[in-house]
């Protein structure tokens, strides 16, 4: 997600028994170490500068990469108009503010839960 520099913000789900808990354990200074594969292709955020209208689909914690989207610039277009369909099973586990932010970015937005 979009972070502060020199700082990288994760959105983790503890699960007992697995890596997801020891993640959550980390204190600050603890090292891990990072490697493997990047899975998907990406997309060009210059092309979606260029358009009018947005529509941006996530569900749980698949809006990880749909925040750090909006506070890295995207945004800084005031002609879009964003639609974010973000599912969640109720309020309570919505992973962030994301109504917020978007309403702070946007000129024109609608959220759908």
């Amino acid at each position: 997600s979009a972070s502060p520099p020199r700082s990288f913000d994760f959105l983790v789900k503890r699960l007992p028994g697995t890596p997801s808990a020891r993640l959550c354990d980390l204190q600050p200074g603890d090292l891990v170490p990072v490697g493997g594969s990047v899975v998907g292709r990406g997309f060009e955020v210059t092309r979606i500068a260029d358009a009018r209208d947005v529509l941006v689909f996530a569900t749980g914690s698949g809006i990880s990469p749909i925040r750090s989207l909006i506070e890295s610039g995207f945004g800084e277009n005031e002609k879009i108009d964003v639609s974010l369909f973000y599912g969640v099973r109720n309020l309570q586990r919505m992973a962030y503010q994301v109504y917020v932010s978007l309403k702070l970015h946007f000129r024109s937005t609608t959220f759908f839960m």
